[in-house]
């Protein structure tokens, strides 16, 4: 079968690229193997054999059993003193990575403090006690005060903190002693590049379309589809969606369902927040006697984070439209901005598409149609630890 068959979806460059002795690695039955391209058009179609998925344990996303991904020992000896090499901050062995941009996640714990507090501690009570003094609906206004402060704030700390803290999905690098550059030569020198002297790029044929894996020069490893190398945090990071400077960490595989469900919180909170501070205006204006405009000039701390939350609600709607768009697609943040594919080969439906971000983030490659797999094992070249990275990405 000639490979432009396989490749009718992809970028008609690759196909040429492919042509030119570049390695094809393909997945059997799951288990990796690698087929030399032999300049004469041919391809095994066994390369696109899947498997059926895998059972996980548990539904539950791994932060919350530990770590799955710290459940194995080489990743916890990489995460470990002197092992890491990048400028995060591990702490307990990977269970929790702290970014390198520690002033921008406390000041916008900063922010996210001041504003629970304000609206815990003066908004929602005034509003309740104006109501009441009026002889309004108490028991209303109780409600959507208690959802704020009981519900949607405490929920909005804590996937804050998992998507701050946990580990996006950095990728263990290779030690500089398990790639000596005659070892690189000798796996097969047609493969390597003449200007740099590194591994040339090759191709994962995923349901028709060629996904491209660049060698990182850093990590010293094939990076795995969907990965990139942060520059910020000087990490290859699994299914990389972008670097939040707000946050100040990266938001991958590992921490991207945190990362929806923070927006969508913080969302929600910030447009109850605004109908209650529009609420306690109008209602404390009517109580004292006041126009509103002469309130507002005596309480402009109120004004102020009214429209503060104006700012929020417009800015978290575009944010969750933008997400919930790209998850719908299966798509990240970088693919979707660099289109990296003619045709996406992850997306199989919007159901499926959330199922597998949402509900089995420590998959790397989703579910194919029929409820089958493309399971990705990595094995990197020349180093002893293809087995962790193995386990890692099943």
């Amino acid at each position: 079968m000639d490979i432009s068959d396989y490749l009718r979806f992809s970028d008609p460059r690759l196909v040429e690229k492919l042509r030119q002795n570049t390695e094809v690695v393909g997945y059997e039955g799951g288990a990796p193997s690698t087929a030399g391209y032999s300049g004469e058009g041919s391809l095994d179609a066994s390369l696109l054999q899947t498997k059926p998925l895998k059972k996980r344990k548990s539904w539950l996303p791994s932060g919350l059993h530990a770590f799955s991904r710290s459940k194995n020992e080489c990743v916890r000896e990489y995460f470990r003193k002197g092992n890491y090499k990048g400028k995060c901050t591990p702490l307990f062995d990977g269970r929790v990575v702290i970014g390198p941009q520690r002033l921008a996640v406390s000041l916008s714990m900063l922010v996210l403090l001041l504003m629970s507090l304000k609206m815990a501690l003066h908004i929602c009570p005034r509003l309740v006690d104006v109501v009441e003094e009026l002889g309004g609906a108490v028991h209303v206004a109780m409600f959507f005060t208690d959802l704020l402060d009981y519900f949607l704030l405490p929920l909005s700390w804590i996937f804050f903190f998992l998507t701050a803290f946990s580990d996006p999905g950095i990728i263990p690098r290779s030690k500089p002693e398990d790639h000596p550059e005659e070892a690189i030569a000798e796996i097969r020198p047609q493969q390597l590049d003449p200007r740099t002297g590194m591994p040339r790029p090759r191709y994962l044929l995923l349901n028709g379309v060629a996904v491209k894996q660049k060698w990182c020069r850093t990590c010293r490893i094939y990076r795995p589809p969907r990965s990139h190398h942060c520059s910020v945090c000087d990490d290859c990071v699994t299914r990389f969606d972008h670097h939040c400077a707000v946050l100040g960490t990266c938001v991958g595989l590992g921490n991207y369902r945190y990362f929806l469900c923070l927006i969508v919180t913080l969302g929600l909170s910030s447009l109850l927040a605004l109908a209650l501070c529009i609420a306690h205006i109008v209602t404390a204006a009517e109580c004292s006697g006041q126009k509103v405009g002469y309130f507002i000039l005596d309480h402009l701390d109120d004004f102020l984070v009214a429209i503060f939350c104006v700012l929020l609600v417009f800015g978290f709607a575009m944010l969750n439209m933008y997400h919930l768009y790209i998850t719908a697609h299966n798509l990240s943040t970088n693919e979707h901005l660099k289109r990296y594919y003619r045709m996406n080969p992850f997306d199989h439906g919007t159901k499926e598409n959330y199922s597998n971000i949402c509900c089995t983030p420590d998959m790397l490659l989703p579910a194919a149609a029929g409820g089958m797999n493309i399971l990705a094992s990595y094995h990197q070249i020349g180093t002893p630890n293809s087995d962790c990275l193995s386990e890692l990405y099943d």
